[in-house]
């Protein structure tokens, strides 16, 4: 009876392939780069897919706002409970049932991811591709997106290790996933190298997937201002608003240009400092903070302001740059690890920590008004090699590429 039971599973993977679930949470836009990555791979998939013989079934707690049903993808809904904290002790209690008297094992990270595990399981998902870092594992192979480890690398900041013992539950969760895990995307070799270092990762569970630029809809360039400069950031501290505005304020002295410049992005509890800070400097005529602001106002951002600056701490990865670049705007950032990686010849690089640093980029923004040809052949090379598409294909071809290895249990 097993070796029958093998015989079918075989033919099924040979006959209609694996089902690959993909996973995703964010559907607000206020959530930042997260939605705008999720929002461009699902965009993605059904261009990306036409000649895949594997089945997808797409799994998420956010309202499937794309229709995937209309691209014949299956969508699973993971509904919310109306008391989860009755649901989680309910699932918790029978785990610990099944672990003293049946002879299973307990975890309690399986026990916090139960509804997915229930889905995967009704459904008979080979392996699961989470679009977004999974905050715990599941019961099967997966693939895991990993964005960073702040926590080991800033971990000054508070929202990345003290605050709320951030430190604690970000290296329990983020070890656990990343050990478990059959596929780490990353986009760097810098992001690499972080994880192997961290945790004792093979390179060969690490699949380098540099991170797509998302569709530019809107072909349609505004004038540019020459005075205007921009900063997309939800209010962290580690996003080092602090420096740009010391820089920007060095900058207006050293200028008779009415400079201007937006900070646009949602409040996580820097926002007052902030406002205090431009008080203080003199600068509530020449800095806004509008907020979160629509992807149609941030568009007309990237295409009609002089430059983009990004002196974030955070990395090796960042997706405001790409979506810069994407719409024609200059863009300068940090230069932290895995920066130039990223984005080569296509930015102008600042040191984090300088005020001198980063007015002297802003002042030279002023006098050098066009990005140079290397500026602009990078920047045609990022276009070329790194859409959503190729994104999509090239980490699916990865995931396909385990199938062999999935014939060999049940």
């Amino acid at each position: 009876m097993e070796e029958l039971c093998d015989a079918i599973r075989l033919f099924r993977f040979w006959w209609f392939g694996m089902k690959i679930g993909i996973y995703y949470t964010h559907s607000n836009p206020i959530s930042g780069g997260k939605f705008s990555f999720v929002h461009s791979i699902l965009e993605s998939l059904p261009a990306a897919t036409l000649d895949f013989n594997h089945e997808i079934i797409i799994f998420s707690e956010a309202a499937n706002n794309l229709n995937i049903e209309d691209h014949g993808f299956k969508f699973v809904p993971i509904k919310k409970s109306r008391s989860p904290r009755l649901s989680f002790l309910f699932e918790l209690i029978r785990a610990l049932f099944s672990h003293f008297f049946a002879g299973k094992g307990f975890d309690l990270a399986q026990v916090r991811n139960m509804k997915l595990n229930k889905l995967i399981r009704e459904n008979r998902i080979d392996i699961l591709w989470a679009i977004e870092q999974l905050d715990y594992p599941v019961n099967i192979p997966y693939a895991t997106t990993h964005w960073d480890l702040g926590h080991r690398t800033i971990p000054i900041f508070p929202e990345l290790s003290f605050k709320n013992n951030l430190w604690i539950f970000r290296e329990k969760t983020m070890s656990r996933v990343l050990q478990q895990a059959s596929l780490i995307l990353v986009g760097t070799l810098q992001g690499s190298r972080e994880i192997q270092n961290a945790y004792g990762i093979t390179p060969e569970r690490i699949f380098l997937a540099p991170l797509p630029l998302t569709k530019n809809s809107n072909k349609a360039q505004a004038k540019r201002d020459p005075n205007l400069f921009f900063y997309p950031a939800q209010f962290w501290s580690h996003k080092n608003h602090v420096t740009l505005l010391m820089a920007f304020s060095e900058s207006l002295k050293k200028t008779d240009r009415d400079l201007k410049l937006v900070l646009c992005g949602g409040d996580k509890g820097n926002l007052e400092y902030i406002k205090r800070l431009i008080n203080k400097l003199g600068l509530v005529n020449n800095v806004s903070t509008p907020g979160f602001i629509s992807d149609e106002e941030l568009s007309n951002l990237y295409k009609s302001a002089r430059m983009m600056i990004f002196p974030s701490f955070l990395g090796p990865d960042n997706l405001p740059p790409l979506e810069a670049l994407n719409a024609g705007c200059e863009v300068a950032v940090s230069d932290i690890p895995g920066a130039r990686e990223q984005f080569g010849d296509a930015v102008i690089y600042f040191s984090p920590n300088s005020v001198s640093d980063i007015s002297n980029t802003i002042l030279g923004a002023l006098k050098h008004p066009r990005s140079s040809k290397r500026q602009l052949k990078f920047k045609e090379l990022l276009l070329q090699e790194r859409g959503s598409e190729t994104y999509v294909r090239n980490v699916l071809r990865k995931i396909s590429s385990l199938e062999t290895m999935l014939w060999n249990w049940e």
